[in-house]
């Protein structure tokens, strides 16, 4: 390879190299879990009815942003919520409370005990349980 062709390599790697360098070392981007606070469905209910369940997923600082919640069939009788957010931050973050309300309509197919695994923040989960007659 001659000298000319080394030195442009040499110069087109150290070209790449630094415009991947930002100025500020401390952005974070990332989707992650959030805390879902709140809970809520009738234990009971009739096949006829379509049953309203209520979340509620809170953040605790304002970089936090876009939360959702993902609802899930994972069985026939097995069903799993868990709510995600987007944490995007260059070094601090305000000091407030990011929250998201959803309220997601179930219509069981058929009677019987049908269980909701409920994912309240990154390390607890609990299970719910519906009686449908």
């Amino acid at each position: 390879m001659s000298f000319m062709k080394r030195l442009f390599y040499l110069f087109l790697m150290l070209v790449l190299a630094t415009s991947c360098l930002t100025d500020d070392d401390f952005y974070v981007k990332r989707t992650d879990r959030v805390a879902i606070t709140t809970f809520s469905m009738p234990d009971t209910s009739s096949l006829a009815d379509t049953i309203q369940i209520r979340a509620t997923a809170t953040a605790n600082n304002g970089c936090w942003k876009e939360l959702f919640f993902v609802y899930s069939e994972k069985a026939d009788t097995l069903h799993a919520i868990a709510a995600y957010g987007t944490f995007e931050s260059t070094g601090s973050c305000p000091q407030n409370t990011v929250r998201k309300d959803t309220v997601i309509d179930f219509k069981p197919p058929r009677a019987g005990d049908y269980y909701f695994y409920i994912v309240r923040d990154p390390f607890t989960a609990e299970y719910d349980t519906l009686v449908v007659e």
